[in-house]
């Protein structure tokens, strides 16, 4: 084939011109490479014209509602000739809200977001321009990085196309819930209980969220279970396995974030049994004891 062709295979069939974005000089090619700032996608095909990544998402506008936030966007002007167009989100927590947050963000020196916050639908892969994110600290700056990604952005050298967008959650929600400990457990359950949050404002806890999960699941649904009070009982556990546990708060002005991820274990087979055991022998030498000492006193007094 002379320059500009290409012919995948030997055999009879002809030469074909180099795709649209590509070309070779040199004769003889079995493909035609793409010209600079173009690629092909891994599962594209020899004879597939090249393309590149899109441009940024534009117009980003959210709506936040104290702890959870609704961003939507526009899609790109320019998909970069292709038609798998996805987004994605990055989050940076950038510290309580104040000037000292408000100059890391300015400096970059923010860090990632824990797995404390929920996406939804998802946190990558979106191909609708809107994402829910909840779970949020109060009160904190945050700063959310909108990607536009499709098929040749993996091979690509350059960096997704990108638009950023700072938050500040309200002070309002009920702070994180500390003290979260096990109370007791069973071969089949876990008793929970927490320090009540102090609130600052006016509003009262209306309820408490739990969520947990096994420690060995981690990409598998939380389990969600409310309370009125400031404790509850996991029930229908598996015997001799640890749990992820969190716990947070709502009033009025919403939910506050969920606290620190814990780890608690339910027992094994007979350690509820024998702890009873143990407990009813140490209850009985007690009574004895205290029978013998008030005899004896009886005895001395007499």
């Amino acid at each position: 084939c002379p320059s500009g062709h290409f012919k995948v295979g030997s055999g009879s069939g002809g030469c074909t011109s180099c795709p649209d974005k590509s070309n070779t000089r040199i004769p003889g090619s079995a493909y035609c490479p793409c010209l600079p700032g173009y690629d092909r996608a891994d599962s594209d095909p020899p004879h597939a014209a090249c393309t590149r990544p899109p441009s940024a998402p534009r117009h980003p506008v959210c709506q936040l509602n104290d702890t959870m936030v609704t961003l939507e966007w526009r899609e790109p002007l320019d998909r970069g000739g292709r038609g798998d167009l996805s987004y994605r989100l990055l989050c940076s927590d950038c510290g309580a809200a104040g000037a000292a947050g408000a100059a890391r963000a300015l400096v970059g020196s923010c860090s990632p977001c824990d797995d404390s916050i929920l996406y939804r639908p998802s946190q990558s892969g979106l191909t609708q321009p809107r994402i829910i994110i909840w779970g949020l600290r109060p009160q904190t700056n945050y700063i959310f990085t909108i990607q536009s990604l499709n098929a040749v952005s993996a091979v690509s050298q350059s960096e997704p196309a990108s638009i950023k967008i700072n938050i500040t959650t309200s002070r309002d929600v009920p702070p994180p819930i500390s003290g979260l400990v096990r109370a007791a457990a069973s071969e089949n359950s876990l008793s929970m209980k927490w320090n009540p949050p102090v609130l600052q404002n006016q509003h009262q806890v209306l309820e408490y969220q739990l969520r947990y999960r096994r420690l060995d699941d981690r990409e598998g649904l939380w389990e969600y279970l409310p309370s009125k009070s400031s404790s509850v009982v996991l029930t229908g556990l598996q015997r001799a396995t640890q749990y992820q546990v969190q716990v947070r708060a709502q009033s009025q002005a919403g939910y506050g974030s969920f606290s620190a991820l814990s780890s608690f274990s339910t027992l094994p087979d007979g350690a509820a049994h024998s702890q009873l055991v143990i407990t009813a022998v140490l209850v009985s030498m007690a009574m004895l004891l205290l029978v013998a000492a008030v005899t004896a006193g009886f005895i001395c007094y007499r």
